[in-house]
């Protein structure tokens, strides 16, 4: 989520509106569209997977050959390049130590992502305006959720959520300390050697 703009002298964003809520007679209702959290995880590794495969180490060289380091500016402090140049400086001297520890790398990777967006799912339950729907109770249907949300819009506004909503059962809770990874790209060797061939050669240094 972003910060509010900054005020301006009348107490508004721009001059022109307030920032605490919308203007007078505007009825705005914010809904959370939310799932089940084990396919969410899945899609967050796949998508991990893929940034790797597509690059993300030779992105990393590039910031660490720039003399910057993990976690000192906005960009090497994001998700996933920090773990990428923290990676590349511990292992870099040596192919065998990339190979070693790259499934470490990516593993860490994976799990920093999921943890910012429990995060996130934990900022939106604790604002009171939205309004959360599951979509697996609908079928995952986006045409039945659209007709819902047209039907609660037409009924008057809700008192503010307590923040329950999207909260995991305890059936759930328990899945997901059993959840794991499933690979689909460096489940194969050779994947794996071919990033690592991307920034690493016997000269390689930092």
């Amino acid at each position: 989520p972003s910060r509010a703009p900054s005020s301006a002298p009348d107490g508004t964003s721009d001059g022109l509106r307030p920032t605490n809520g919308p203007p007078p007679g505007l009825d705005f209702r914010c809904f959370f569209l939310y799932g089940p959290r084990a396919p969410l995880y899945r899609r967050i590794d796949a998508r991990c997977e893929q940034m790797v495969a597509g690059g993300m180490l030779l992105e990393a060289k590039g910031l660490l050959e720039m003399g910057l380091g993990p976690s000192t500016s906005p960009p090497t402090s994001a998700i996933g390049y920090r773990q990428a140049m923290e990676y590349l400086q511990a292992n870099l001297h040596s192919r065998a130590a990339l190979e070693q520890n790259f499934s470490g790398f990516l593993t860490a990777f994976q799990q920093a992502s999921r943890q910012y967006t429990t995060r996130q799912l934990t900022w939106f339950r604790g604002d009171g305006d939205y309004t959360w729907v599951d979509m697996a109770a609908h079928d995952n249907d986006p045409a039945t959720v659209a007709a819902l949300i047209k039907e609660e819009l037409a009924k008057p506004a809700p008192s503010p959520s307590d923040g329950a909503a999207g909260r995991l059962t305890k059936e759930q809770e328990r899945e997901m300390r059993r959840y794991r990874p499933e690979l689909a790209i460096f489940n194969d060797p050779v994947q794996i050697a071919r990033v690592i061939g991307q920034v690493w050669h016997p000269q390689s240094s930092l």
